[in-house]
């Protein structure tokens, strides 16, 4: 078990259930959706994560995203390339901020 405090204060004991290699330099971690939506502002995640099997027709998979998106104000679907890209500028953005 460890202990973790998020955003809103909340300090909740978690059971390690799995380790993985992450990105040098970023501090990562998973987490089931209901445990940190609940301590988010909107009580939703930010962001979902979809890996197809292979021999998948990515195409269809991510034209069905994206109508189903389209459905949902302020939702959006990404290639990897574009969920990349947008991670890289909200990390300049954050950098900038940072050294101020």
């Amino acid at each position: 078990m460890i202990a973790m405090r998020f955003g809103d204060g909340a300090l909740v004991d978690l059971r390690v259930v799995a380790l993985f290699s992450a990105r040098p330099g970023f501090d990562t971690i998973l987490l089931p959706v209901d445990t940190l939506a609940a301590h988010t502002t909107i009580g939703l995640p930010s962001q979902i994560l979809v890996r197809t099997v292979p021999g998948a027709d990515e195409d269809a998979v991510k034209t069905a995203l994206t109508t189903l998106a389209a459905r949902r104000p302020g939702v959006d679907a990404a290639d990897r390339g574009e969920a990349a890209a947008a991670m890289v500028e909200s990390q300049q953005i954050q950098a900038s901020v940072n050294a101020c």
